[in-house]
């Protein structure tokens, strides 16, 4: 073939005496006069020499205090060289952040393609990073005019591309990958499946690339050349997968003015970003899938009579709906009668799932959210006196409640502030709880409460007390709004989140230039649910593992799937566990942690 991975196992990180070298020469360009400053050169000095001679830590530790001083002609290099040293040294977590310090603050700095670089090789190690670190470095790649650097950022991509990513995500990058490097993916593509000895299956990478017009490489037409005549070791999979969405499309209620109800803009979004998977995937196999559509209009009768009328002879594969509990409980009830897999694809209600072993949440419950919650408080953040401000509106109790019990059981000390469920009654209670809390040291206060007015009057009164605490609080929080920005940013605020938009991959890239070419629309959460979850849907009908006569249990099969906002992975919980916890950065959301 002419490839060999010994070729793709060259050494990505720059080598330490290089970089010195350069560092030592260049110095720092900058737009204005820096002043020099002797002590911040000596110690620079000296943290090349510990670099060099190996003593890692030392050198980071001593760049690091160049921080101390005012910004000089060594200042950008110094942050740079410290997370080289970091690196070295073994703790990612700095260096990345060095890394990132870079890119944020000194984005012209002649340093910031190589922090660049190095940020995407740290990205590329973790799977939930992989096409934003390959996306990175192609960047890298493209802006830099150095033809060493551009052939160093392209074998780490070859190396990625051949030793760590797979069929199935080859398959889907090679339809978003940018242009410039459609033949890498390809070869890579094709190398995969000449390993498994699907020798057919290369003929069909070679047309992929040669229909966009696009001049196909020498590598990649040796390969189809060399595949010619071959017959795969094994017959191509086959499978026929019915899936029916069952949602309140309102379709009585559009007309020429009004194409799109309000009501049904919820489920014609999640319908558009489900058709918009289905249409781009390619499978490494034949896969004759059926989508059916149904509008269930919020009513329960009718629900019922569209599964007798429908599905009682010819049951469907997968059922997915509907976003309102009751036409919900209606589905679930009837799968499990006729043993078909019924996906939720919206509820926090856990109680779905119940005694039932064919439905499943394509969502975190509300209990999970507490318990996570919890969990990251305790246990990744060492909080251990908590204060939790609760109510006995339904969902506020219940996540009081789990969360209280899973922090308790993680031996956190909990003090409890119960308000009235009447809002007035709130207002004039919740200040004399906040100030009971003056003095105590809290580490944290638990918000629970999807109520703007009754979080925003609780942070209102930490200030006035001069309580400084962490806040931790629901899903609702990314909603909010009328709280003020400088009050909200006194505070280190994380909610819980099944969702978190991760805009800087390819994959998010490309999915919003093709929502608004199709629909003339900005991207919503909706659409990219819908997206999220077919994509999966059709992964565990692709995956060797889940064979074709055991749909029951697909589900239940450890594949996961990494979507655009959402990560799948059942496993044998019927609640979706993928969860996120944000934290609110002044009008922009961060990741702190995911579980």
């Amino acid at each position: 073939m002419g490839i060999t991975l010994t070729q793709l196992k060259s050494a990505c990180l720059l080598s330490v005496s290089i970089l010195l070298l350069i560092l030592s020469l260049q110095g720092v360009r900058a737009q204005v006069p820096v002043p020099e400053d002797a002590k911040a050169r000596d110690l620079f000095e000296m943290g090349k020499k510990y670099l060099k001679t190996g003593n890692a830590e030392d050198a980071a530790l001593t760049l690091e205090q160049i921080d101390k001083t005012k910004f000089n002609t060594v200042s950008t290099a110094s942050i740079y060289l410290s997370g080289i040293a970091w690196l070295e040294s073994g703790n990612t977590d700095k260096a990345l952040s060095k890394f990132n310090r870079i890119l944020n603050y000194y984005p012209e700095s002649r340093y910031a393609n190589d922090a660049r670089y190095h940020k995407a090789l740290l990205l590329l190690k973790n799977p939930e990073t992989k096409e934003y670190g390959l996306k990175m470095m192609m960047d890298a790649s493209d802006q830099s005019k150095d033809k060493t650097f551009q052939g160093q950022a392209k074998d780490a991509i070859s190396k990625f591309l051949y030793e760590e990513a797979d069929i199935t995500f080859l398959n889907y990058y090679l339809k978003v990958v940018r242009e410039s490097y459609k033949n890498i993916v390809a070869e890579a593509l094709a190398w995969h499946y000449i390993q498994k000895k699907q020798f057919a299956e290369v003929q069909g990478v070679y047309n992929r690339v040669d229909s966009t017009g696009k001049r196909v490489s020498p590598r990649l037409k040796s390969m189809r050349d060399k595949c010619v005549g071959l017959t795969n070791q094994e017959a191509p999979r086959s499978m026929k997968l019915s899936i029916a969405l069952m949602m309140p499309f309102f379709a009585s209620e559009r007309d020429s003015a009004n194409p799109v109800s309000s009501r049904s803009l919820v489920s014609v979004e999640f319908l558009e970003g489900m058709q918009m998977a289905l249409n781009e995937r390619v499978l490494p196999f034949p896969l004759e899938l059926e989508f059916s559509t149904w509008d269930v209009r919020r009513d329960s009768n009718l629900t019922r009579k569209i599964l007798a009328k429908e599905f009682e002879k010819d049951p469907v594969d997968i059922l997915v709906g509907s976003y309102y509990n009751n036409e919900s409980r209606v589905l679930a009830e009837w799968c499990e009668q006729k043993k078909v897999l019924h996906i939720v694809p919206y509820s926090p209600e856990k109680n779905l799932t119940q005694g039932k072993k064919f439905v499943y949440l394509a969502s975190p419950s509300l209990p999970t959210h507490a318990q996570k919650m919890a969990d990251y408080a305790v246990t990744m953040q060492g909080y251990k006196k908590i204060a939790v401000f609760s109510s006995d509106e339904r969902i506020t109790k219940l996540l009081a409640e789990q969360f209280s019990a899973k922090a308790t059981a993680l031996k956190a000390q909990l003090i409890e502030k119960k308000y009235s469920v009447n809002s007035e009654k709130a207002q004039t209670q919740i200040p004399d709880l906040v100030k009971q809390l003056a003095g105590q040291q809290i580490d944290a206060i638990y918000i629970p409460d999807g109520n703007e007015e009754i979080a925003g009057m609780i942070l209102t009164n930490l200030k006035l007390n001069k309580i400084q605490t962490a806040i931790l609080g629901s899903p609702e929080f990314r909603n909010f709004r009328a709280i003020d920005k400088e009050l909200m940013d006194d505070y280190l605020i994380l909610f819980s989140d099944a969702v978190f938009e991760m805009h800087q991959s390819e994959l998010s890239d490309a999915l919003v230039r093709k929502y608004a070419e199709e629909y003339n629309q900005r991207l919503t959460l909706n659409v990219v649910r819908g997206y999220d979850l077919m994509n999966y849907l059709i992964t565990m009908a692709s995956h060797p593992e889940n064979k074709p006569e055991q749909k029951d249990t697909w589900l239940k099969s450890k594949v996961i799937y990494n979507g655009v906002n959402q990560r799948f992975q059942f496993g044998q919980q019927q609640d979706n566990q993928s969860l996120f916890i944000l934290r609110i950065e002044g009008r922009t959301i961060g990741k702190a942690h995911e579980y």
